[in-house]
């Protein structure tokens, strides 16, 4: 039951967030992020140069939606987000487990780390990397830690909740985050997990954990694009996984 519900509460507040998004992109470019057919006929007398309505109208919508997002969440589910940086692979593998709560925010955080302002992050797309995983696993435990860690990274990748980036937010960006963003966060979220799976005492300097895995990740990008578009890929990124926690915190 709970389950359901939640595809349905992930449903709207995805639907609240790309609206948001587009008003975030307008704030940033006006008329960049609009279809023409919408900019050019709907919205373009309020977002040309002069306008009467602008960025301060926009970012008071922005507030409004951001409002909504929350109340709809509480209502649903009154105790909120669980909103942790980083968890042992044994919270993704429990019966009762929920991606969303899980990895929602440690996207948003991995994405402000790399200065983008403005993304579209789908909960529905969480889901079905969790139904991939899942498949996978069995829905319980048995493979190693870096394998179960390469499946998850593997289920984010196929599942893509990296769904927009506004180009013009994320200036200070790495290129792979910029052109390959599913990969690039699964791969660094799938390797801070495996180390703090490894060692639970990580979780009192995670921030540098997370910092040291982006650098690796950065520099060792292709092979990890590499192992995804191979014969086997889950074997192939275990086996870069195997490979690069030996070293990793």
């Amino acid at each position: 039951m709970r389950r359901s519900t939640d595809h349905v509460l992930h449903a709207i507040k995805d639907g609240i967030r790309t609206v948001r998004y587009t008003i975030r992109a307008e704030v940033e470019t006006p008329g960049a992020a609009l279809p023409k057919s919408v900019a050019s006929i709907e919205l373009a007398p309020f977002i040309a140069a002069g306008s009467v309505v602008g960025t301060p109208a926009l970012r008071a919508v922005d507030g409004i939606l951001t409002q909504v997002e929350s109340l709809a969440a509480d209502v649903v589910r009154p105790q909120g987000r669980g909103g942790h940086i980083a968890v042992s692979i044994d919270a993704f593998l429990a019966p009762d487990a929920s991606f969303s709560d899980l990895l929602y925010e440690p996207y948003k955080r991995l994405l402000a780390a790399h200065a983008i302002r403005n993304a579209l992050v789908s909960e529905h797309a969480l889901d079905r990397a969790q139904d991939g995983f899942q498949a996978r696993q069995g829905n319980g435990p048995g493979s190693s830690i870096a394998a179960a860690c390469a499946s998850l990274t593997l289920a984010l990748a196929e599942a893509r909740p990296i769904r927009k980036i506004d180009v013009s937010s994320g200036a200070g960006a790495s290129p792979p985050m910029m052109l390959a963003p599913n990969l690039y966060c699964g791969a660094v979220l799938g390797l801070v997990t495996a180390l703090v799976s490894r060692d639970p005492a990580l979780h009192g300097d995670i921030d540098a954990v997370q910092d040291s895995v982006i650098s690796v990740v950065d520099v060792r990008f292709d092979r990890f694009k590499q192992a995804l578009s191979g014969k086997s890929p889950a074997a192939e990124l275990t086996d870069q996984f195997e490979a690069l926690m030996p070293f990793l915190p």
